[in-house]
């Protein structure tokens, strides 16, 4: 899993994303609960 700092230009606020792969796992607005499966693997 990836941690990245974004910041909002026109305010300057910083949030906090969370990156597994492809796959956002937490962002400003987003929130992953919970996987049914793993994330698919591609050959």
């Amino acid at each position: 899993m990836d941690e990245y700092q974004v910041s909002t230009l026109d305010t300057g606020e910083r949030h906090t994303v969370h990156i597994a792969g492809d796959v956002v796992l937490a962002a400003p607005g987003i929130e992953l609960e919970a996987l049914e499966t793993p994330p698919s693997v591609f050959p």
